[in-house]
């Protein structure tokens, strides 16, 4: 964290205050997994927000494109060309 930190040109204590940084001007989220077998820390890039006239489509997508994801426990997708949610 601290490299990163120094990478972007802020304090270590940014990132742990919001759990997310901003840089290049796109904003990103830390989700901590490091309990387990498998630790690892999660990323989320923001991409933007979703017009309101597009939105049942956008999500949709969204939806679809987790479908041919590599599996994680627990994404929740929508069955490409159908009206059928999944969890997997």
């Amino acid at each position: 964290m601290h490299e990163l930190a120094g990478l972007i040109g802020i304090e270590p204590s940014e990132i742990l205050k919001t759990a997310s940084v901003e840089a290049d001007g796109v904003r990103f989220y830390f989700q901590d997994h490091t309990e387990g077998e498998d630790p690892m820390l999660g990323v989320l890039a923001e991409i933007g927000e979703i017009p309101a006239e597009v939105e049942s489509d956008i999500h949709r997508q969204l939806l679809e494109a987790n479908s041919h994801l590599s599996a994680q426990a627990g994404t929740y997708v929508l069955i490409p060309s159908t009206n059928r949610a999944a969890l997997r």
